[in-house]
C-alpha cells in the first residue's frame, strides 16, 4: 500500500495543503523542515485517516460511518475538536492510496458529521475485499502500519 495523496483543510496550522507523493520510487519519502512547520501534524493526520483502514480490517460492521458519535476508538481514530485551525468550523482530512491491486483508494473524515456521510465506501471496498481474501485462504499482503505519536508543545 502506497500513500499517493494526503489533504488537509483547517489541520493545526494547516489552512490548506495537498500533497501528492511519489509512489513509482522505492525510496521512502523524508519530511525534512524547521521545528513548528508541521511534520508531525502531517504524520498525524495520516495516522488518523489509516486508523480507519486496521479498523476496516479487523471489522466489517458498518457502524463505523458514524465517525464523531462512538467512543469506541477500536473504529478508529477521530479527528480532534483542538486540532481546528482558528478560523476555520471542521476539520477536513483525505487520503488516496494505492494498494497492490493497482487500484486507487480514497476515502476522507471531517468534524462535521454531516460531512463523513459516504465517505468511506472505498474503504469499506478496499478493506471487504481483504478480510475476504484472508478468509478464502488466498495468500496477500497486508501493509504494517506504525506510528508513535509526539506529545510535545511548540512554544510561540
Amino acid at each position: 500500500m502506497k500513500v499517493k495523496r494526503l489533504g488537509l483543510k483547517g489541520f493545526r496550522g494547516f489552512d490548506e495543503i495537498v500533497l501528492d507523493f511519489d509512489i513509482t520510487s522505492e525510496r521512502p519519502t523524508v519530511f525534512i523542515g524547521n521545528n513548528g512547520v508541521g511534520k508531525s501534524s502531517i504524520l498525524d493526520a495520516l495516522a488518523i485517516l489509516l486508523s480507519w483502514f486496521i479498523s476496516g480490517l479487523k471489522d466489517s460492521n458498518k457502524k463505523r460511518r458514524n465517525i464523531l458519535s462512538s467512543s469506541d476508538k477500536a473504529q478508529g481514530i477521530r479527528p480532534n475538536i483542538n486540532d481546528i485551525k482558528n478560523e476555520y468550523d471542521a476539520i477536513y482530512q483525505s487520503i488516496k492510496i494505492q494498494y497492490q491491486d493497482k487500484k486507487d483508494y480514497t476515502w476522507s473524515l471531517s468534524t462535521l458529521e454531516r460531512d463523513n456521510l459516504g465517505k468511506l465506501e472505498s474503504l469499506d471496498k478496499l478493506t471487504d475485499n481483504i478480510r475476504n481474501a484472508l478468509r478464502d485462504s488466498i495468500l496477500i499482503s497486508i501493509p504494517i502500519i506504525v506510528y508513535y505519536t509526539v506529545n510535545r508543545s511548540i512554544p510561540n
